[in-house]
């Protein structure tokens, strides 16, 4: 006996007619009334009494200590294909992320890469902010997840250390990095380097993002400028996003630098030299909210996790600042 079956017993039961059954199930009611007496040939017991008046219907005694059955099945088979539409819908639910302005050095490509090589059908939304921005929205629900990054002489390190104290967040820590890199022309002679001081790029420029606020939030240019005056000089700022192909470019043409807690990818003509005596150090989150229920969230977590794992980069612990 097939589902179809099964749904017309069921709605000729509940509908006490051949002829309302039909009109509800879009068959004739030569079709009800055929298809009935088959189920019943195929079981060998007669479910319904047909009376003379007009499709009118009930019941035999067979019919009723059968009927509690089918209709649980049926009942079973509707739940099933809700359940599965569900599935199929949180399936295709978007990912939507947020990410941080200067986040693209930090390996959320690779983990985006890695959550697409499991979940090919997967749809992820990214958006960039700064941290401030971000974890409102976070908190507007109108991302999933957001990736930060807080320098430990930052305003936003302290606005990072309450959000861990947060039970409506879940944090994940991607990684702690403790090293800085400066962008410059390869064929500058401190590019003859694998690292050097602050000192030796005194004669360059400093390339940050042109949204002043999130750098000074960020503490990137606050610990630059300090560090410069510590070695003697006075630090010289231009204000372009260091990730655009544009600063790549400058930096190839004149005395620029391009700040990284990372080096982002190898671009023609520029060399990543790490600064020998950087003294802070950078924390990579991951936050979500502990109520978000969105399936693809949990699938991209998992992703996260497994690829720290892989890379021994960072570590999944929740640590206080």
């Amino acid at each position: 006996m097939n589902e179809k079956e099964i749904a017309i017993i069921v709605t000729v039961y509940r509908c006490k007619s051949f002829y309302e059954a039909a009109l509800l199930l879009h068959y004739s009611t030569s079709t009800i009334s055929k298809c009935v007496s088959s189920i019943e040939k195929k079981i060998g017991v007669r479910l319904f009494i047909r009376s003379n008046r007009a499709n009118s219907i009930s019941l035999t005694d067979e019919g009723e200590a059968l009927i509690s059955y089918f209709i649980e099945i049926h009942n079973r088979i509707q739940e099933l294909r809700s359940t599965i539409a569900s599935i199929q819908s949180s399936s295709h639910e978007p990912l939507r992320l947020g990410v941080i302005y200067h986040f693209s050095a930090l390996g959320i490509e690779q983990i985006i890469a890695n959550f697409y090589t499991s979940y090919p059908d997967a749809i992820v939304e990214q958006t960039k902010h700064s941290f401030e921005h971000l974890i409102n929205r976070l908190f507007a629900k109108s991302v999933d997840g957001v990736f930060v990054v807080a320098n430990s002489c930052s305003s936003n390190f302290l606005t990072l250390s309450e959000l861990l104290k947060d039970p409506k967040i879940e944090p994940l820590l991607i990684s702690k990095e403790t090293d800085f890199y400066l962008g410059v022309s390869s064929s500058d002679p401190v590019a003859q380097t694998a690292e050097a001081p602050i000192s030796a790029f005194k004669e360059f420029t400093f390339l940050f993002h042109h949204g002043q606020e999130t750098m000074i939030n960020s503490g990137m240019m606050s610990n630059l400028s300090r560090m410069s005056e510590q070695a003697g000089f006075s630090l010289k700022q231009l204000y372009l996003d260091p990730h655009e192909l544009g600063a790549f470019y400058l930096a190839t043409q004149m005395k620029a630098a391009i700040p990284a807690i990372r080096p982002p990818f190898e671009y023609p003509g520029i060399k990543y030299i790490k600064v020998s005596d950087w003294d802070t150090y950078s924390l990579v989150y991951f936050f979500s909210l502990a109520d978000n229920r969105n399936k693809m969230l949990s699938h991209f977590k998992k992703t996260i996790l497994e690829t720290i794992d892989r890379t021994h980069n960072g570590i999944a612990i929740i640590p206080q600042p």
